[in-house]
């Protein structure tokens, strides 16, 4: 999609190449929650997208160039029905699959004021060669918009070819390094990519000055980047970059006036404000139940039907729908239902759902259950993974502040050991989650409270819960962001009953960037004899670091030392699975059948390597 709006008044690819030596020893090898979407989708896709339009040559470097690239996606959103879908384009913000775009690229006439109910988007990559058509991979969920500013975040959920399998870890992606769009100055040179309707399927790239800037409400702050470069309908919600190919903006609108044109970019500060606002739910990599909906029924999908918090004197019937993750088949699952201390109905057995996805189970009392609070209780593998619960009728009634409980003051920490905190403070840097933990007293299960976070002044999330706790004891909750908490000053807000009892802050300094970010190795493998002989098949591992080749094979060639893997394509292409540190030190090994096998010991990866890192390699025959 692009969006026409008037014009407001004024107010490295790294390389690294590896030639096999003719003393190298050889060896040998020894659901579907979202699926309804796919099928009509994918035929209505062949009458959408065009032929391949050849990518123009700018003087931005190779490296930076291939980066952005590599960064910038199609964006593909259906209606309810899959009769009409919205094309756009967004950037990869981060290597957990977060990124973002245009709010007008989602919205639609559903419900929710998206293109359908779920909010499920389509995601394709650019190819590697940067030449071809987007490869579609994955599913997404959107996850936060903000129609005033015309963004939104969707967030990576689900591989396209197998909705019900858990996601890699990792997913392939190459995320744009930030820039700060307050050093532009008229006359600078700004990058567009994206995925235009007149560019085809295949990614694009153009190129123009930065024209000026413009401060919608004359308040200081410049909302807009104006640029010559050509926006065209689909690059909504691309990639803007400066000359150092970083993030500076997000392709938005633009202006025609006779043969001219004024193109409209979204300010990156602006932009990046907003992603880092986004604090999805916290994540464990145990078993968890992260979402559960209560509702009166279920349809086909696992969806719930008519959810809420509170039902009628009399429910014959409560669902629970949740989602699920880090689930194992074969395990046994339990199901408690309680109301007050009389346990109602339990259900055991051993669970066959799969790792991950969305299931359910139910409540039913023929005569009608009695008012007061429905707890659920779920155990996965004799652990209690989730606890929580609706009210009935007329449940119990509010209670005034002090007689609903009492909350102590909150303490700040780096973590929990037991009900101690881990390095307690109120000043932090480099965290990508912090624990705010505080004790309680004179609780009632049932009870209503909720919590509610600020940055720099700002609401960025809230979660609305019944309490579970018990009476009295430690309780604790967290605040995450998938790319580290962003430095600021951060405010937790405590309400019982809708009345605030308890409130504390904490600062969160810009720090060195102490958090480890890996990147992804990408190659082509090539015969050594004839260059233009391309070698599919092979197998290409890294091993962890520490472990020699020697090592290695002698431990009969162990999978658990083996940190990174990948397989070439026809086209010669491999992708290793998992991103590898720069400044590291690697064995790597590749085998292949008819070509000799490579064991090398001193794969550094440069300190500076760019995301992806190239390593190209030459194969010699048996």
């Amino acid at each position: 999609m692009f969006k026409l709006l008037p014009i407001p008044r004024p107010a490295s690819h790294t390389r690294a190449g590896i030639t096999l030596p003719s003393t190298t020893p050889t060896a040998t090898m020894p659901s579907a929650t979202r699926a309804f979407l796919l099928g009509g989708l994918l035929c209505l896709l062949v009458t959408v997208f065009g032929a391949s339009s050849a990518l123009p040559v700018f003087s931005q470097s190779r490296d930076q160039t291939t980066h952005a690239l590599l960064a910038t996606v199609q964006i593909i959103m259906p209606d309810e029905n899959i009769e009409d879908i919205s094309l756009g384009s967004g950037t990869i913000m981060n290597d957990s699959g977060l990124v973002l775009t245009n709010h007008h690229v989602v919205e639609g006439n559903a419900s929710n004021g998206l293109m359908n109910e779920a909010g499920t988007v389509l995601i394709a990559l650019t190819p590697d060669d940067l030449r071809g058509e987007a490869v579609l991979k994955y599913f997404g969920v959107v996850v936060k918009t903000d129609p005033e500013l015309d963004l939104a975040l969707v967030q990576i959920n689900a591989l396209l070819d197998d909705p019900e399998a858990a996601l890699p870890a990792n997913l392939g992606l190459t995320a744009i390094p930030r820039g700060d769009t307050s050093e532009l100055m008229i006359s600078d040179t700004i990058n567009i990519f994206g995925y235009p309707g007149i560019g085809g399927n295949t990614p694009t790239l153009t190129r123009g000055l930065v024209s000026g800037f413009l401060d919608d409400d004359r308040n200081g702050i410049y909302e807009w980047i104006k640029t010559d470069a050509v926006l065209s309908s689909g690059n909504s919600g691309g990639l803007a970059t400066n000359d150092q190919g970083q993030f500076v903006g997000v392709p938005t609108a633009g202006r025609f006036i006779d043969a001219s044109q004024l193109g409209l970019v979204r300010s990156g500060d602006l932009a990046l404000a907003f992603v880092d606002g986004y604090f999805p739910t916290a994540t464990t990599d145990g078993p968890a139940i992260p979402v559960v909906e209560f509702a009166t029924g279920v349809n086909r999908r696992n969806e719930p039907i008519n959810p809420a918090r509170h039902f009628a004197s009399g429910t014959t019937d409560i669902y629970a729908v949740f989602q699920h993750r880090n689930f194992g088949d074969g395990l046994p699952f339990s199901a408690i239902w309680r109301l007050g201390d009389e346990v109602l109905a339990r259900d055991d057995f051993q669970w066959d759902d799969g790792a991950s996805g969305a299931t359910w189970v139910s409540l039913n009392i023929e005569q009608g259950l009695s008012d007061g609070y429905l707890e659920l209780e779920m155990l996965f593998n004799n652990t209690v993974v989730y606890r929580g619960g609706v009210t009935l009728g007329e449940g119990r009634p509010s209670l005034p502040v002090g007689e609903a409980g009492e909350f102590g003051p909150i303490t700040f920490a780096l973590g929990m050991a037991g009900t101690q905190p881990i390095e307690p403070n109120d000043t932090f840097s480099d965290l990508d989650k912090v624990f705010a933990l505080f004790d309680y007293a004179n609780m009632q299960d049932g009870t209503s409270w909720h919590t509610r976070w600020y940055l720099d002044g700002t609401h960025v999330l809230e979660q609305a819960q019944l309490w579970d706790g018990g009476p009295e004891g430690v309780y604790y909750v967290t605040l995450s962001h998938p790319d580290g908490l962003p430095a600021g000053d951060f405010r937790l807000e405590l309400y019982l009953e809708d009345e605030l009892v308890q409130s504390a802050e904490f600062t969160v300094n810009a720090g060195q960037g102490a958090i480890a970010r890996g990147v992804n190795v990408i190659g082509t493998l090539r015969d050594r004899d004839n260059q233009r002989r391309l070698i599919n098949g092979a197998l290409v591992m890294v091993l962890e670091p520490g472990t020699s080749t020697q090592d290695w094979l002698s431990d009969d060639m162990s999978a658990g030392a083996v940190i990174a893997q990948g397989t070439s394509n026809r086209e010669g292409v491999f992708r290793l699975d998992a991103p590898l540190i720069p400044g590291e030190t690697y064995a790597l090994v590749i085998m292949h059948d008819r070509y000799r096998t490579i064991a090398l010991d001193d794969l550094a990866i440069p300190p500076d390597a760019t995301d992806p890192y190239r390593l190209d390699v030459n194969l010699q025959r048996n």
